[in-house]
């Protein structure tokens, strides 16, 4: 078994260092989602410890999301949500790979068409203006999780073809292909239950809660140039940001 022992000299007590070896495991996805680990008396005579110590790490593993007990099959892998930063502006696609997970950009349309005024308001150009237009899903795992229409201002950013969409993410493009400086983003979140379009694409059933998003993309000196709105499964992952408190001046 290609698996650390506990010390039993440690100070440290044997359930918990049997937990993080697991956990380590986890972690470095050497046991991968919706694998078996080994039973509890493979544990038990591996580490030489008794059968209620193993069942106090595995326990406390389930409890944490780490794994989790199919009656009469054995304790299994669980598939963890993936954490998101608010705080720092990069591409999810890209976080997931470097998480190690297999994602793919599917370009389901790409083309020139005259903005709207919304679309216009939206990246700092006039109505009637050329912008593009990108549909694009991401696939987890080969599960679709992501669904995105983004618009581009051309006249900052041309040039650019479908397989680099389906390639590279936006700040990606904008910034290492179009050559421009991005700054800050504005996002907006809501949950609502999906709707007949997105229920077909992500392959979810009517009525499931989705979170739906819109962001525009600022440049350095404050122009807009790329606004999207997007759906995604939202227990894929879970988002998290990093808030501080404001102090006021003392008088």
């Amino acid at each position: 078994m290609n698996l650390n022992r506990v010390d039993k000299s440690h100070s440290i007590s044997l359930y918990y260092q049997l937990k993080l070896i697991i956990q380590k495991k986890i972690e470095n996805k050497e046991w991968k989602p919706f694998d078996r680990i080994p039973s509890e008396k493979v544990l038990c005579d591996y580490n030489k410890i008794s059968p209620m110590t193993v069942r106090q790490a595995i326990n406390a593993l389930c409890d944490e999301g780490f794994l989790y007990k199919v009656r009469g099959k054995g304790t299994f892998v669980a598939k963890r949500q993936l954490e998101r930063d608010l705080s720092e502006l990069s591409s999810l696609t890209e976080m997931l790979k470097d998480e190690g997970y297999s994602v793919k950009r599917k370009v389901l349309d790409l083309a020139t068409i005259p903005a709207t005024k919304n679309i216009a308001d939206k990246i700092g150009i006039k109505k009637g203006d050329d912008v593009l237009k990108i549909k694009r899903l991401m696939l987890l795992e080969k599960d679709p999780f992501y669904y995105e229409t983004g618009y581009l201002a051309l006249g900052l950013c041309q040039n650019v073809s479908r397989e680099q969409f389906s390639q590279h993410s936006i700040y990606t493009i904008i910034e290492n292909i179009c050559g421009l400086n991005i700054d800050y983003a504005h996002l907006n979140m809501e949950i609502h239950p999906c709707k007949d379009e997105h229920c077909a694409i992500l392959k979810v059933k009517e009525g499931t809660p989705l979170l739906y998003l819109d962001q525009i993309i600022y440049l350095v000196g404050g122009r807009p140039v790329h606004f999207v709105e997007a759906v995604t499964k939202g227990e894929k992952y879970r988002y998290t940001i990093f808030r501080k408190r404001r102090r006021a001046v003392a008088p």
